[in-house]
């Protein structure tokens, strides 16, 4: 539900604002808090009953028995639907660990370029593209790089935008079940995208080239899924996003509205822990009551007759110590 949160404010209330930095703040800020929140306390909070419900409550008698066969089937579902978990997410970690190592075998095979101060390097093959990861800008020997395609790679370099898109990619490892995580690692890379293309436009660019150059590198291919690329974004959205005119000054009060959302992500998650806790009391309130109405296994009680015969046996044992007594 966290998730849903952040990613209904930053698509539906922050989707046409242009202050880019302050929308990465607020993904990250989301996500942190989407991680942190279930591990607070659980809400704690009374509620007074009349005094017709405040008496005693009658629980129901629960028989338990060694061989139950629903907890048993319960127990297996549960292992199952783990054992399917931890595989998927097994197999994406797998996925991202190769697509690191590729990136890797690709810059030992580039050679260092000297691009106006800029070390490019340059590899075998343009069916990539131009793209770039951490402070690492990958071009193709086949592509003359223009001065504001490296300018964008730059910007994704300088504000280390590879760290975003690796958190998106563990979200999704975490919880890929979930379509919010999906969709939430979309929106982080399209908004590092509208930042690029703000800071190479804040050159001496025209906006009109530029467009016609994000058309031409739509047809590129990426090296992997988790590199940022000049033409990795929506290219409707970057060409509405480019065309918007700069972000009004009361566009600002819209990040105040960030602070409801978090209230209501705090009451979710803090709610969420009230009612495990409320489950796991009341199972365990149940255990006690079968095993309080359980019925007591008592001794058989020995039979009359059998008492009376024991009764004469020791009233002759006795009378024969006396009279051996006497005799002594």
């Amino acid at each position: 539900m966290c998730l849903a949160l952040v990613w209904a404010f930053c698509r539906l209330v922050l989707g046409r604002d242009t202050r880019f930095g302050w929308k990465r703040t607020c993904i990250n800020a989301g996500i942190v808090l989407s991680l942190l929140l279930p591990a607070l306390p659980p809400l704690s909070y009374s509620v007074s009953l009349p005094d017709v419900l405040s008496g005693a409550r009658v629980l129901p008698v629960i028989e338990v028995t060694p061989g139950d066969a629903s907890h048993d089937t319960g127990a297996s579902a549960m292992t199952v639907l783990l054992w399917i978990y931890a595989s998927v997410s097994c197999l994406l970690a797998l996925r991202l660990l190769a697509m690191l190592a590729s990136i890797r075998r690709l810059k030992d095979e580039c050679v260092a370029e000297d691009y106006n101060g800029i070390t490019l390097y340059r590899y075998d093959g343009d069916g990539r593209g131009i793209f770039s990861f951490f402070s690492f800008i990958f071009v193709p020997r086949q592509v003359s790089p223009k001065g504001f395609v490296i300018s964008h790679e730059r910007e994704h370099c300088r504000r280390l935008h590879s760290c975003d898109v690796l958190t998106g990619e563990l979200l999704c490892i975490l919880f890929w079940y979930n379509p919010i995580a999906w969709v939430l690692r979309r929106e982080i890379r399209d908004n590092l995208e509208f930042l690029a293309d703000r800071a190479a436009l804040d050159g001496e660019v025209d906006a009109r080239e530029y467009q016609y150059e994000l058309v031409g590198a739509a047809t590129g291919t990426l090296v992997s899924r988790f590199c940022t690329n000049f033409n990795v974004s929506s290219l409707k959205r970057r060409i509405l996003m480019i065309n918007r005119f700069s972000p009004r000054k009361s566009g600002a009060l819209l990040y105040l509205l960030a602070l409801p959302v978090v209230g209501v992500m705090m009451f979710a998650a803090c709610t969420s822990s009230s009612v495990r806790e409320k489950h796991g009391q009341e199972a365990d309130a149940e255990v006690a009551a079968a095993v309080e109405a359980a019925p007591v296994v008592e001794e058989p009680a020995e039979p009359a007759e059998v008492k009376a015969d024991t009764g004469n046996a020791a009233a002759k044992a006795g009378s024969r110590k006396s009279s051996i007594t006497s005799v002594i």
